[in-house]
């Protein structure tokens, strides 16, 4: 340390003296500019006398006049050159007054201008010569400053070239204590770490030196400990087989997998050992996109989000799995996955899904019961027509001569209501029959207008005051029409029981559809009946719950089901007066 902070004091004072003689040569150089301004500046008032001319020429000698008292001197040569220069300056400024004087005192009387002028050209002569010496010592000066710079930065050269030596001889031995007592343990570290990265835990240093590198190697034994820990505990999940994993490269490869992934792909582990098991080929085609971006995942993040994909098993069938993953510390290239058997899980979707179109297919049957009148109503009118027309026809056929125009106009009536009782059974057929769902575009006002028809009968029968009010232009809706048709057929029977017992005001029924926003479209039911509790207003939608005596409970249930898989909304509420309305949305197709 007294070493390194003796170069220091050595390296600031040069450094100082440099920099003060480049300051004496700046003075120097100023020195000798202002001596030359006022030679300049005096011959310009000799010449025109003018008054610029002399307050230039006395602000110039003021400047020089401080720079001569502010200038250092380091030598004792440099010493003489400025007391001259300070003496001649005063005797330059003297004479210089003695001029000004004698301009101002004679300038208006011409018969002393001779003499004035005499005066004034010896007076200038003097100060001449006397510049020319203060111009000769100034060179003198600037040129004995260079040349200080000069030395002192020689000076500072080799100072500098000292210490660098100093400093290298120094750095020389700082690296071989460095090696021999840092650096060796260092790379026994950094082999013990090696050692360890390549799955043995059982490595330790030599921990016995009481210093930093001592408590370095006590501190990677502490950590290869927890590292022994941690991989048995991993080991154990690994080997418990609760679920599969497998160590894969990014491009495909698996490197190593549990039993309970091998049993999941039916592959085994001669299999896995030759290098026969690759992710991406066990990977059906439709799952790559999905691969990819979980694959950039693991790329910006380090692990990726788990989601459902399949894999080809040995034997050619396919599994349903869910998968996560990230990558493994210290191997960019190389990720562990966590795959989940979702076999169960899927069949008890599937049976639940075939639950609910059951129970759907139950709750549209059930309906039919209250259709009945209305079901024999449409079916009577055209029977009705195409009798009285048969036996119009055969009247026609029967007189002398037949009346063949009128009998040809009522067999095209009775083809009429015929089509007309062909129309309903179809109608009736495809909404009460067992079939797949089948998503479509759809006009809503043209599906609700159907149902209206089915039910026109009925809603006479309950003496409910119809009104329709169906916004014409709406987008078509994705969905399947006989879903939504029986999610309607059920809100508008409810509206008409809902009413059957009121006798104090008209049965109101409303029916509207409009536009929900820019993305989806509205149809809303309103009855006038005797509403519902408002605290009971989301168990309407609960399976087996029902409000009425006879009920089953699973309409609305159904209904919002229905609503919800085709990523609609269905709800309640009261009216401002009396009743309650159920409105439903889906979006629109885009």
């Amino acid at each position: 340390m007294a070493v390194v902070s003796l170069m220091g004091s050595v390296l600031v004072s040069t450094n100082r003296t440099v920099r003060q003689e480049l300051a004496n040569n700046e003075g120097a150089g100023e020195i000798l500019n202002d001596v030359f301004s006022i030679r300049y500046l005096l011959q310009e008032y000799v010449l025109h006398h003018e008054e610029r001319a002399r307050a230039q020429w006395l602000i110039t000698e003021d400047s020089l006049l401080r720079l001569l008292v502010a200038q250092p001197a380091l030598t004792g040569a440099q010493d003489d050159v400025l007391v001259n220069l300070r003496l001649t300056n005063g005797t330059v400024k003297s004479l210089f007054s003695q001029i000004v004087k004698n301009y101002e005192t004679n300038a208006s009387d011409g018969l002393k201008a001779a003499l004035r002028q005499e005066l004034e050209e010896r007076l200038t002569g003097q100060i001449m010569i006397r510049l020319e010496s203060m111009i000769s010592d100034a060179a003198t000066l600037s040129e004995q400053s260079r040349m200080g710079v000069m030395m002192a930065q020689g000076n500072e050269g080799i100072a500098v070239a000292t210490i660098s030596g100093l400093i290298l001889l120094i750095f020389a031995i700082s690296i071989f204590v460095t090696y021999t007592s840092v650096l060796r343990p260092l790379a026994k570290l950094s082999s013990g770490a090696a050692t360890i990265g390549g799955g043995n835990f059982d490595f330790r240093l030599d921990d016995a030196r009481r210093d930093e590198v001592g408590e370095l190697a006590r501190v990677f034994n502490e950590m290869a400990e927890k590292l022994r820990g941690r991989e048995a505990k991993i080991r154990r999940l690994v080997d418990s087989n609760i679920i599969g994993i497998m160590i894969s490269e990014l491009e495909g490869e698996v490197l190593e997998a549990n039993d309970a992934f091998l049993k999941l792909v039916g592959y085994d582990r001669l299999d896995l050992q030759s290098g026969r098991i690759d992710w991406k080929k066990i990977t059906p085609s439709e799952f790559q996109v999905a691969d990819s971006r979980a694959i950039q995942e693991l790329r910006e993040s380090g692990t990726y989000a788990p989601f459902e994909k399949e894999y080809f098993c040995k034997d050619g069938s396919r599994i349903p799995v869910m998968i996560g993953g990230a990558l493994l510390e210290g191997r960019p290239a190389s990720t562990v996955g966590f795959v989940l058997d979702l076999t169960d899980r899927k069949a008890t979707q599937e049976a639940l899904a075939q639950t609910r179109a059951d129970l759907t297919r139950v709750a549209r049957v059930s309906s039919l019961g209250a259709l009945t009148a209305s079901i024999a109503h449409e079916v009577n009118q055209p029977l009705a027509g195409i009798i009285t027309n048969a036996s119009t026809c055969l009247r026609m056929l029967a007189v002398d001569p037949p009346n063949i125009d009128g009998a040809r106009q009522t067999a095209r009536r009775t083809i009429r209501d015929g089509n007309r009782a062909s129309d309903v059974v179809k109608r009736l057929r495809a909404l009460f029959a067992k079939k797949q769902t089948t998503m479509e575009p759809l006009d809503l006002n043209e599906a609700t207008r159907e149902v209206i028809a089915l039910l026109r009968g009925e809603l006479q029968k309950s003496r409910a005051v119809l009104q329709v009010d169906l916004t014409t232009g709406l987008p078509p809706v994705m969905g399947d029409r006989v879903q939504l048709q029986q999610v309607i057929l059920n809100l508008l029977a409810n509206a008409a029981d809902a009413m059957s017992d009121i006798d104090d005001r008209p049965r109101q029924l409303v029916v509207t559809t409009e536009r929900d926003g820019d993305d989806s479209v509205c149809l809303a039911i309103r009855d006038a009946g005797v509403g519902f509790d408002p605290q009971s207003v989301e168990r309407l939608f609960d399976a087996f719950y029902t409000t009425k005596s006879g009920g089953m409970g699973i309409g609305l249930f159904v209904c919002r089901s229905i609503i919800s898989s085709h990523n609609g909304r269905l709800w309640a509420s009261q009216n401002d007066g009396p009743g309650a309305t159920f409105s439903f949305t889906l979006p629109c197709v885009d």
